[in-house]
């Protein structure tokens, strides 16, 4: 169930996620993968495992105040902008959760998810870094994903720290999962925020809709809502993202297989939108 929600409002949800399940990507959606897969862009991508040649620009100076300050994001309070890849935040988050430093685990990927322009981001994160349960909370979930998988580990983190919300502790996830990537169970965690859980959405309207269900509008609005997703739906979304890479490694040729990251990318940056 989802929080605060009714029987009948799950019950339309399950039935949403079954069409969703059985359809998974209309045609249309896969042609427009497999032209951008094949283009200069998603191959350059779909090479790199974990995407990892996907970067953003970060500025420290922006980050003034907040530590531990992980050395991959460059020079603390430098005002030029660094250029942090996929891959170089992996990195840096499996070197901190060797030495457990869960703290400067979680700093690496939300500093490289707000990119250059943060907005309220520094702030939030201070109050997150000062918060008392957040080292426990950050180990608890890195456990909690070895022992029984990504789905544990969020709700690990689900409401654990304010101001922590899911789509940077996915990131966290997201980031510790490849990092640990022969000891975790099961699917590994992938990043959902707004802007995926919107592309979802827009399917979601889609495939409803194309299936006769009423109200399909409001439920896709509710069940892929702009954030708040609960374990349940998140579980949801990965087996959803999984079944859907499959199903694209299997009907496009330059989509290379057991590559669910790469398609979230793919809905982040809308490469097909609805």
């Amino acid at each position: 169930m989802h929080k605060g929600t009714s029987a009948a409002k799950q019950v339309a949800a399950d039935r949403l996620d079954a069409v969703m399940r059985e359809v998974l990507l209309p045609a249309e959606v896969r042609a427009a993968l497999g032209v951008w897969v094949a283009g200069d862009e998603g191959a350059a991508l779909a090479g790199a495992v974990g995407s990892g040649v996907h970067a953003v620009d970060c500025v420290p100076a922006h980050w003034a105040g907040i530590g531990p300050w992980p050395e991959v994001l460059g020079a603390r309070g430098s005002t030029g902008v660094v250029r942090v890849s996929r891959s170089q935040v992996r990195r840096a988050v499996g070197a901190a959760l060797d030495g457990g430093r869960w703290e400067e685990a979680l700093v690496v990927p939300y500093v490289w998810g707000r990119g250059s322009r943060p907005w309220r981001g520094p702030a939030v994160l201070a109050r997150i870094l000062a918060h008392p349960a957040t080292g426990g909370a950050l180990a608890g979930a890195v456990a909690a994903l070895i022992s029984e998988g990504a789905v544990a580990g969020y709700r690990r983190l689900d409401g654990a720290v304010p101001g922590l919300g899911p789509a940077f502790f996915t990131k966290f996830l997201h980031f510790a999962g490849l990092a640990r990537e022969d000891a975790v169970p099961g699917p590994l965690p992938l990043v959902l925020d707004s802007r995926v859980a919107a592309a979802l959405r827009a399917l979601a309207v889609r495939t409803g809709g194309g299936a006769g269900l009423p109200d399909t509008e409001a439920v896709a609005r509710w069940t892929w809502s702009a954030g708040g997703w609960t374990p349940h739906r998140y579980r949801i979304y990965l087996e959803w993202m999984h079944a859907a890479a499959d199903r694209l490694a299997a009907d496009c040729p330059a989509w290379p297989a057991g590559r669910p990251d790469l398609l979230e990318l793919a809905l982040f940056k809308g490469v097909w939108k609805g």
